[in-house]
């Protein structure tokens, strides 16, 4: 049975996860983000890496010193794209957590069939009252996995959230190499920017929100 310490921690947890979506980092972004996923799982590094992929796409296209209208947006565009794979990598610092917690499901589910079996059995045992409470506390560990289930679902979604984000911006970049109006260009450009931006900057605000509630 979970402690009610390891109970408290799931439930934080999946707070956590439903007012972020992804966790920022602020300071040293880039650094800081190489060493957090020296810490991810395979499979979340599998998470990572289109991310990671599209987002070195984005900063070579906007490196471009030719083009003024990827020059107007570089160094705005190469911060967000580089807070937002910051952000990835530490939610899916969470999402493995979650996981290896969740494997915990299935002895549960074995122990609470076991108790009802047990209580049916012999519903006038003297250890009766023991047994229910035995099964109320393994139902009750059982929907915090369910909420654990739903915050890792949550994360998945925040990443995929993120990868199209980033996947607009480098369409639009594809878009302005290949020779779109310059005008047309530099607003749409501009548009994608401030879009990128706002989806970072929520994140930041949800973390910062969640500092103030702890």
């Amino acid at each position: 049975m979970l402690s009610v310490g390891l109970l408290i921690i799931l439930f934080v947890i999946f707070v956590a996860v439903v007012v972020v979506v992804l966790t920022t980092i602020r300071a040293g972004g880039r650094k800081r983000q190489l060493d957090v996923s020296e810490n991810l799982s395979v499979h979340a590094l599998g998470m990572l890496q289109p991310i990671r992929r599209t987002a070195r796409e984005i900063v070579a296209l906007v490196s471009d010193g030719d083009n003024p209208n990827m020059r107007a947006i570089s160094g705005t565009a190469t911060q967000e794209v580089g807070r937002i794979e910051s952000q990835v990598a530490q939610a899916l610092l969470s999402h493995d957590e979650l996981r290896r917690t969740l494997n915990a499901r299935v002895d549960a589910k074995v122990d609470l069939k076991r108790l009802e079996a047990q209580i049916a059995a012999d519903p006038l045992s003297e250890l009766a009252g023991s047994i229910q409470s035995a099964i109320l506390a393994r139902k009750s560990e059982l929907s915090q996995y369910e909420i654990g289930q739903k915050a890792l679902e949550e994360i998945e979604s925040g990443v995929s959230r993120a990868q199209a984000t980033l996947s607009e911006l480098k369409a639009k970049l594809l878009s302005v190499k290949m020779g779109a109006s310059s005008a047309d260009a530099g607003t749409t450009l501009r548009e994608s920017v401030e879009r990128l931006n706002a989806f970072s900057v929520s994140v930041d605000e949800a973390n910062e929100f969640l500092n103030h509630q702890s």
